[in-house]
């Protein structure tokens, strides 16, 4: 998998009014947590998985960060990419 420090690059640099919201198709994620929040039709008419993060938190940026690795893994291996 790439290098995903962009996610905190892009962060950092964010004006404080703003956020990053990353979000998933359900399909392709878990959320042990439950720490995102569910969107039904909320990526392209598919339910999706929604993580919103408005301030520097290592804990949440890694979290994110692994659920964007597994959706990569997952969408790879159900050729979701194609």
């Amino acid at each position: 998998m790439e290098d995903i420090s962009c996610l905190k690059v892009c962060l950092f640099s964010l004006p404080a009014n703003r956020w990053l919201s990353v979000r998933f198709y359900m399909e392709l994620i878990t959320d042990p947590e439950e720490r995102g929040d569910f969107v039904p039709g909320g990526l392209l008419g598919e339910d999706a998985c929604c993580f919103d993060i408005e301030k520097w938190d290592e804990d949440v940026l890694a979290y994110a960060e692994k659920r964007i690795s597994e959706s990569y893994e997952n969408a790879a291996r159900e050729n979701f990419l194609q």
